[in-house]
């Protein structure tokens, strides 16, 4: 493995945790906002092909979910 493959494995797993603080931040703000529903995140690992011998790392994605069938609060 080479060190640019190490930092971008670095890298992708720092953008996959700040998708995720982002996700938290904005569940937060909108806590008391009518009508908001919550969202989350979901990470899943990102295989590479090995090609000629050589080592890839892979990395981390992220999906981020809004769970816009779960029923809310009715207010009035």
């Amino acid at each position: 493995m080479s060190l640019y493959g190490m930092m971008r494995t670095g890298v992708s797993g720092m953008n996959a945790q700040a998708n995720r603080l982002s996700t938290v931040a904005d569940n937060i703000a909108n806590s008391d906002t009518t009508g908001y529903k919550r969202s989350s995140a979901e990470f899943s690992t990102l295989v590479m092909p090995s090609t000629g011998g050589a080592y890839n790392s892979g990395g981390v994605t992220t999906t981020i979910r809004q769970a816009v069938s779960d029923p809310g609060v009715l207010q009035y």
